[in-house]
């Protein structure tokens, strides 16, 4: 991001940009919107977003991060204190539960982002990968309450059980 706002006007026109751009991308594709599209969606202009980002690349790594930080806030607490392996069911109902309120339900909000990037976008494909491992951490640290508590084996791979229960999740939200 090129600047943060400093003024409560200024995080306000951000957070439309933002909701918008995410919006967007979700539902056409980061190479199907333009920056006109978002700046009429978010009732700014086209000034306004690069006031605030370098370029469109700059604004889809910035929806990159706030896609992230909602998938990890809707399921914190239900990581944070999974105990037993009733708390494991009741997280995985809980993402069904999130994917089915969606408006669209075909995909998840960084799994959508995840089928952007070509090979000529390696700094998306960082983020990308970061995000998805930041998940994968924080289920697996869900996993190793699970160990601590005796609820799963103490030689569980907590991370390999984490990535399974990812690739699951992603692949049924496609398949769905």
């Amino acid at each position: 991001m090129r600047s943060a706002p400093t003024t409560d006007r200024g995080r306000a026109s951000l957070e439309r940009i933002l909701d918008a751009a995410s919006q967007l991308f979700y539902l056409q594709g980061v190479r199907a919107t333009g920056l006109d599209q978002i700046a009429k969606a978010s009732k700014t202009g086209k000034g306004q977003i690069y006031h605030f980002f370098t370029s469109k690349p700059d604004l889809v790594l910035a929806v990159v991060e706030r896609q992230t930080e909602r998938v990890l806030a809707a399921q914190q607490s239900h990581l944070r204190d999974m105990a037993t392996a009733d708390d494991l069911a009741a997280w995985a109902d809980h993402l069904i539960t999130l994917h089915t309120l969606d408006d669209d339900p075909i995909r998840c909000p960084l799994g959508a982002l995840a089928a952007e990037p070509t090979e000529d976008e390696p700094t998306l494909r960082r983020a990308l990968g970061t995000a998805f491992t930041r998940w994968r951490e924080a289920i697996a640290g869900g996993l190793a309450n699970l160990v601590r508590r005796g609820e799963l084996d103490p030689a569980a791979d907590t991370t390999a059980l984490a990535e399974v229960l990812l690739g699951a999740y992603q692949g049924g939200v496609l398949l769905a």
